[in-house]
């Protein structure tokens, strides 16, 4: 995938802002390290197309689970956190 361009990556920064969420709790929710979502959000790297997908998805919750289909989230672990399935970050 290509970088994302700086109106895009403003708009990812945007929106988790919006919801009033730290790149920290973003990462907890999608299974990644903050540094990730850090390089996300400031093109430090081309992005994972599933780890952008899922970072759109914890903060918006507009999308579709990768693996099963059904909406994000469609599982939750023991402490009622948001999962996703592991193939998404394959």
């Amino acid at each position: 995938m290509r970088q994302l361009s700086a109106e895009m990556r403003a708009r990812l920064v945007m929106m988790r802002m919006d919801k009033g969420l730290t790149q920290a709790q973003v990462a907890e929710r999608i299974g990644v390290t903050q540094a990730t979502v850090s390089r996300l959000e400031t093109g430090l790297r081309a992005p994972d197309p599933n780890i952008l997908r899922c970072y759109v998805a914890a903060v918006e919750g507009a999308l579709t689970c990768l693996a099963c289909g059904q909406a994000f989230p469609c599982a939750y672990d023991d402490d009622g956190r948001p999962m996703i399935h592991a193939t998404e970050l394959t």
